[in-house]
């Protein structure tokens, strides 16, 4: 499994525990997102879909 950035371990730690999906918010969220996308490239979180001007992700292991 590869390393994991500073970032991407404060975003795993975010993660909600109690909620199924996390959203970020397209517009205002960018650097997040690059964060999210780095983490989903690396298997620890999937992709789930759009909607609107949200993305959402699904924990998949910490």
């Amino acid at each position: 499994m590869a390393r994991l950035t500073p970032s991407e371990k404060t975003e795993l730690d975010n993660f909600p525990k109690d909620e199924r999906f996390l959203s970020c918010d397209t517009g205002s969220e960018a650097e997040r997102l690059i964060v999210l996308h780095s983490l989903k490239d690396k298997g620890y979180i999937r992709f789930k879909g759009n909607q609107d001007h949200f993305q959402f992700f699904e924990l998949v292991k910490k």
